[in-house]
């Protein structure tokens, strides 16, 4: 039942921000796109929902206006920078050579980097971005991060959310 929800909230999380339409008026506005990929061993069973759901999104994206950069990152109890501020247009679609399932979990860490390295990004002026979507895909166990706590997590979340014009789904 647990990887059913989870499963159910993989394709939710990435297809309702599919139709994320960066059009304001008549101005086209920029926007970064991160997605942080849970691919620990507990998500095993939910490969395909989770490439399907990648896959779609990058393509329902593809056909918005504005422009858009894709960050993406993979991980485990290791740490994967897929793409980082790469444009949408130049990327393919993830296929299981890419995100397969291993490991243990280090959610607080993939959040914290993630975040980090995107702030790092935004604060050169010629790649900062009006807009900066995260998407989270998890089953939520936390079970292995040392550089990141909770806390810590929920402050750069806020933060990031009041500060930096950045919105989570989760």
């Amino acid at each position: 039942m647990k990887k059913v929800i989870a499963g159910i909230l993989v394709v939710f999380s990435l297809v309702a921000c599919a139709n994320v339409n960066l059009e304001k008026g008549k101005k086209s506005r920029s926007m970064e796109l991160v997605f942080i990929l849970d691919r620990s061993g507990s998500m095993s069973g939910l490969e395909k929902d989770t490439i399907g759901g990648y896959n779609s999104m990058l393509k329902k994206q593809k056909e918005q206006k504005g422009e858009v950069f894709v960050t993406t990152v993979l991980f485990d109890d290791k740490y994967e920078m897929l793409y980082h501020h790469k444009p949408i247009e130049e990327l393919s679609n993830m296929t299981e050579k890419e995100y397969f399932v291993r490991g243990s979990t280090a959610l607080y860490d993939a959040i914290g980097k993630t975040i980090v390295a995107v702030n790092r990004e935004q604060s050169v002026a010629e790649k900062k971005v009006d807009q900066v979507l995260f998407v989270i895909t998890t089953d939520g166990m936390e079970n292995a991060s040392q550089e990141f706590t909770a806390k810590k997590v929920k402050d750069l979340i806020e933060t990031q959310k009041k500060e930096k014009n950045g919105n989570f789904y989760f």
